[in-house]
């Protein structure tokens, strides 16, 4: 692969935790973080893209701060360099079982390490085990649900690629890229 190639993706170095994390969650492999974006039109894209689900679906909409207050947190997004936020990390690698800190859910900033993560506006929670975010007891609602009928999903993947999300964008990497171009023939 040639270097400097929009297309190219770059590995964290082999200590890096929150890299690796980041990046594994990312790629569909399990991990105590949770795919958000910041962009609502990426978020439609996301909950109809699946043209085999003719199901009703949903966007869920996460108030990231008050997520965070719910858990004694300051109104913030918690950066990947908080020990909170490593405590949980190491506990991924460390204590598969979860953690010392007890159910907690936390809006985190992304790294955006790798193409795909900056153009799909990446943004995560990270768990300290497998607590419902709809469970979380607040005063303000952090969490809202927008239905999705069924029978609109189609010409609403239709208005994604027209406002600008074609596949290739989304997953720019090749097999988005031939997947997009496979479909037009």
């Amino acid at each position: 692969m040639m270097r400097g190639s929009p297309r190219a993706n770059a590995t964290p170095s082999w200590n890096d935790r929150v890299g690796w994390l980041t990046l594994a969650q990312h790629y569909g492999l399990p991990t105590r973080l949770l795919d958000w974006t910041t962009s609502p039109l990426m978020a439609l894209f996301f909950a109809v893209e699946d043209e085999t689900n003719v199901e009703d679906g949903c966007l869920w909409a996460l108030q990231p701060l008050r997520l965070n207050e719910a858990h004694g947190l300051r109104p913030a997004l918690v950066r990947p360099d908080e020990p909170i936020y490593t405590q949980i990390v190491d506990a991924a690698f460390d204590e598969p079982a979860g953690t010392p800190l007890g159910p907690k859910a936390l809006a985190t900033v992304a790294r955006q390490m790798d193409v795909r993560m900056l153009v799909q506006q990446s943004a995560f929670t990270i768990h300290t085990d497998g607590s419902d975010l709809r469970r979380i007891s607040t005063p303000s609602v952090i969490l809202h649900k927008y239905m999705i009928p069924g029978p609109d999903k189609k010409n609403l993947r239709t208005l994604t690629r027209l406002f600008g999300l074609p596949r290739s964008l989304v997953f720019p990497e090749l097999p988005g890229l031939s997947q997009e171009l496979g479909e037009q023939f």
